[in-house]
């Protein structure tokens, strides 16, 4: 009899500790952010001046990856990657003609169950209804325009209404992609204005980063929101005879993309060296948020990465391109 009692005591012990946890994990709003063909480099914090101040400043209050690596070299497989923890090969999302499965599992359907309002604004084209990326999202607006500032105004009004409750919100946009082009047709003063035509873009959509951070501010929900930037893949310019991404070259300049993690109280200005990719994003939400990672995901929580609890996470990195 006094071992039973003893039993029942451990058990409501544990109860208590499990049900103590799980209620004093801090359940953040989410932000990711993806702009389309983002090379790392050409982001102030990660070498390239004053250009962006604005996404130097998520960093600075929170951890940026210097070697970030994504897992396709063009938008539409990456994206899904990014928001199903899946690689490319594993999702299908390969070509054109492909469209997201309704057996794909994605961090908004997953947070959309958990209770979290989930909504996105992209830049339509290939982040849109028509491959499936509405799958798991309350509300999904693709009609606005390419460009950040096409549906800023709307997000603002819309941030405003939803304040009060937990949200996922995926903003996707184009301001920094360029069209293809052949090394015939480019000479070096042609290359130069091309990159500084490509900052003068990237510059203007940081001010809408900004416009992003005030509004999170005035609307108190800066401190209780987790913040991800990063993008789908970068873009070459004639580091091997080209300009442009997503033709069968998975180089450095195209796989390699800013990946920065703000978290609210947390470690500030931190820069971790090791790799990541883009299929860590949705179970590291997961995990700051407290919750279990599904199994069939194949990325990693690099949150260990974050608190200092390892120095590497993975042994080795997959990037699938086009053949």
């Amino acid at each position: 009899m006094e071992k039973n009692k003893v039993l029942f005591f451990l058990v409501i012990v544990v109860v208590i500790l499990v049900f103590h946890s799980y209620s004093t994990t801090p359940k953040y709003n989410v932000i990711l952010i993806s702009e389309d063909t983002l090379r790392a480099d050409h982001v102030g914090i990660y070498g390239n001046g004053n250009v962006t101040p604005n996404i130097d400043r998520l960093a600075k209050e929170g951890v940026y990856f210097e070697n970030a690596i994504v897992n396709y070299d063009w938008t539409l497989p990456s994206h899904v990657s990014m928001l199903s923890s899946l690689y490319a090969s594993t999702h299908g999302v390969l070509l054109v003609e492909q469209k997201i499965n309704d057996n794909v599992l994605t961090i908004q359907e997953i947070l959309k169950k958990k209770g979290y309002y989930t909504f996105a604004y992209t830049g339509d084209v290939f982040i849109s209804k028509k491959y499936g990326f509405d799958q798991g999202f309350d509300f999904f607006d693709d009609y606005q325009g390419e460009y950040f500032s096409d549906f800023y105004d709307k997000l603002s009004v819309h941030l405003e209404q939803v304040k009060s409750k937990k949200f996922f919100l995926f903003i996707h946009s184009y301001d920094t992609h360029i069209d293809n082009l052949g090394a015939e047709k480019i000479n070096h003063s042609q290359l130069k204005l091309i990159e500084q035509t490509y900052d003068k873009k990237l510059s203007e959509y940081d001010s809408y980063i900004g416009n992003l951070y005030e509004k999170l501010e005035e609307l108190e929900l800066l401190d209780n929101t987790l913040i991800i930037f990063t993008s789908d893949h970068g873009e070459e310019f004639l580091e091997h005879g080209k300009i442009g991404h997503g033709r069968t070259d998975p180089y450095e300049e195209i796989i390699k993309v800013p990946l920065i993690i703000r978290l609210p109280d947390k470690i500030k200005n931190k820069k971790i060296q090791a790799q990541v990719q883009s299929i860590d994003i949705p179970p590291t939400i997961l995990d700051i948020l407290g919750y279990s990672i599904p199994t069939s995901f194949q990325g990693k929580s690099i949150m260990p990465l974050i608190e200092g609890k390892k120095e590497n996470l993975h042994d080795y990195i997959f990037i699938e391109t086009r053949g």
